[in-house]
């Protein structure tokens, strides 16, 4: 089985409500509510798919290189440390201390799809 990645653009604006939603494009889809008001209703500690959230809505990632087998992105974290993070030989690995499944990646996981050929 072979995987090749691509980038999606799955922020689309509502014209009806001025909401905007981010899909991770995986088995495991779901839509997340960009708006500011749902951000701010969030009660408690901020978890990375929030976090995730408001790192994409405030323009602290960005895609550098998008391959069939390669992706290449950078995030400035809260500290303004950027961080790198990369998919290659079919794993996800990210430079801060959690090193996978953390906010950075799961920010670059709502712009980008891999797909299992």
């Amino acid at each position: 089985m072979t995987e090749t990645a691509s980038t999606t653009s799955t922020t689309s604006p509502s014209t009806k409500t001025g909401m905007s939603s981010v899909s991770k494009n995986d088995e495991t889809s779901q839509t997340l509510d960009l708006t500011s008001g749902a951000i701010l209703a969030l009660k408690g500690r901020e978890n990375k798919r929030v976090k995730a959230i408001r790192l994409l809505v405030s323009g602290r990632l960005r895609v550098l290189r998008v391959d069939s087998d390669f992706i290449a992105a950078e995030c400035r974290g809260d500290s303004g440390e950027v961080y790198n993070l990369l998919w290659r030989d079919q794993r996800w690995t990210c430079s801060c201390q959690a090193r996978v499944d953390c906010s950075h990646l799961n920010a670059l996981w709502a712009v980008v799809a891999v797909s299992r050929r």
